[in-house]
């Protein structure tokens, strides 16, 4: 169950991704992004949850999958407000 539900939030965020990267808004960027972040608290929560079971390696897997693309889009983000908010991600 767990990796169905990591594949289904890694689906989510990957077109939440391209509008991070792509959009014109910084508004839609920015919100993307913050989405993207808050699948990632979320399956920091289940690895806690999760810890010492079959469950955890799935997600920890995926969560750094949701990191990296956090890491993606800080990088090729322009906007100079932008990147100071993107600062404190990701978090937690």
């Amino acid at each position: 169950m767990a990796q169905a539900d990591a594949a289904q939030i890694l689906t989510s965020a990957e077109k939440l991704k391209k509008v991070a990267i792509q959009d014109s808004s910084i508004f839609r960027r920015f919100g993307a992004t913050k989405a993207i972040n808050n699948l990632h608290s979320v399956l920091y929560e289940r690895m806690e949850a999760a810890k010492d079971t079959d469950n955890y390696p799935p997600l920890k897997e995926a969560d750094a999958i949701l990191v990296d693309m956090i890491q993606e889009v800080k990088e090729k983000e322009t906007n100079m407000q932008l990147k100071q908010i993107y600062l404190d991600l990701p978090n937690p």
